[in-house]
């Protein structure tokens, strides 16, 4: 399985992106570790800048028989936010295992007696005077909210200007000796290095930002037709959500279901409205012009690798698990799990919302109905396993549909 993943990754433009960066800056591999599987997924960016910190900050100073660096306690990466006057980002603490995120989001407005000023020199040396006055001085030409965050007064510190989109500083502050050229050029080569990631990362979250508008278009212009939906498409996808997460799959599998399955219906928008607005049961042929609307799902999504589990989930969440379903018959774990868990996601919502052709049920009834105790809706439709965890979970599920009803 390892191997198999590794070479999914060594497939992806992305992943080719991030190591090309690596190679070039003769950075470790393990630094890739954590990287997406997919492009249009961000990696965790600060866990790769940590391990870029404790890599690049704990070279020795004094050659090759040193054994410590002039490492500073702690480190500030900011980024230039589109007002220009807006500082925003991350504070990294050292500790005995190396550098770790203590703060979060921290936003600085970029007054004019901050002292690293983007507008200003690439390289920022500042040493600390030594006597207890001047270092009091010394510390209002750092941003109050920096010296709030990091609660201790600042001492030696080298900051490098970040070019590249989007546009930042990274400083360090208290180095335990004196700041040198070489302490610069060392922090030069983070700011160039996160810089390059940093601009990657940027131009990969356009890319998904469309993705994800793309997909929540479509999965609305299926509804246009359909009345009386309201939130379906959203609480379809926070059920099966929900759902995965409570079968422990995989984080990944949890988040991308939580935004494709919305999908579901993507082929309605092939189905004439005079079938999706019908105020009573449908004939025959009007079964089978709506069965339909599965397979040009299916043909809507395509075959792009990225709408893979879009596809599955648009073309099998009618089949059944006794086989009963349509449109293609399948039966168990023929059905792909993604379409197990949105068809029962699906069920239930379907059976609490008004439409049409009947009035919405209260949260008890749709239960009785799915359990098979009332209704033409069977048990059997639905994986056992999947069908006894929904049990577990029906309180969270009538929150759901409350809270976005």
């Amino acid at each position: 399985m390892e191997n198999a993943t590794a070479e999914k990754r060594n497939l992806d433009k992305c992943h080719r992106s991030f190591r090309l960066i690596m190679d070039l800056l003769d950075l470790t591999d393990h630094t890739l570790e954590g990287l997406c599987e997919k492009c249009s997924e961000l990696p965790d960016q600060k866990l790769m800048i940590t391990r870029i910190l404790d890599q690049l900050l704990s070279v020795p100073r004094h050659g090759e028989g040193s054994t410590a660096a002039n490492r500073p306690r702690y480190l500030t990466l900011l980024y230039l936010q589109k007002d220009r006057v807006t500082l925003k980002g991350d504070i990294f603490r050292l500790g005995d295992n190396g550098f770790s995120t203590i703060a979060s989001g921290v936003s600085i407005d970029e007054r004019p007696s901050f002292s690293f000023d983007l507008t200003r020199e690439d390289v920022l040396e500042f040493d600390c005077p030594p006597d207890p006055i001047s270092l009091e001085k010394f510390q209002e030409r750092f941003h109050p909210e920096l010296r709030k965050w990091l609660g201790e007064p600042l001492t030696n510190c080298v900051g490098y200007h970040m070019h590249g989109e989007p546009e930042g500083i990274v400083i360090g502050f208290n180095y335990p000796e004196g700041v040198s050229r070489y302490d610069g050029e060392v922090m030069k080569s983070l700011a160039v290095t996160v810089s390059s990631l940093s601009t990657l990362a940027y131009q990969i979250t356009e890319i998904k930002e469309g993705f994800i508008y793309m997909i929540e278009s479509l999965a609305r212009a299926s509804e246009v037709n359909d009345e009386d939906t309201g939130n379906h498409i959203l609480r379809v996808n926070t059920f099966a959500k929900h759902l995965a997460m409570a079968m422990d799959q995989p984080e990944s599998f949890c988040n991308e279901i939580g935004l494709v399955a919305q999908m579901h219906d993507v082929g309605k928008i092939h189905t004439p409205s005079r079938i999706l607005r019908k105020p009573g049961p449908l004939n025959r042929d009007e079964w089978k012009e709506m069965e339909q609307h599965t397979l040009q799902g299916e043909k809507i999504l395509g075959n792009a690798p990225r709408l893979t589990m879009a596809r599955q989930i648009a073309c099998a969440h009618h089949e059944n698990y006794d086989g009963t379903g349509y449109p293609k018959g399948l039966k168990g774990n023929q059905i792909p799990l993604e379409a197990q868990i949105v068809k029962l996601a699906d069920v239930y919502d379907a059976l609490r919302s008004h439409r049409p052709y009947k009035d919405p049920m209260p949260h008890d009834a749709a239960l009785r109905i799915i359990f098979s105790i009332d209704g033409h809706i069977q048990a059997a439709h639905f994986n056992p396993v999947l069908l006894d965890l929904f049990r577990r979970e029906v309180r969270a599920f009538e929150e759901i549909y409350e809270k976005l009803g």
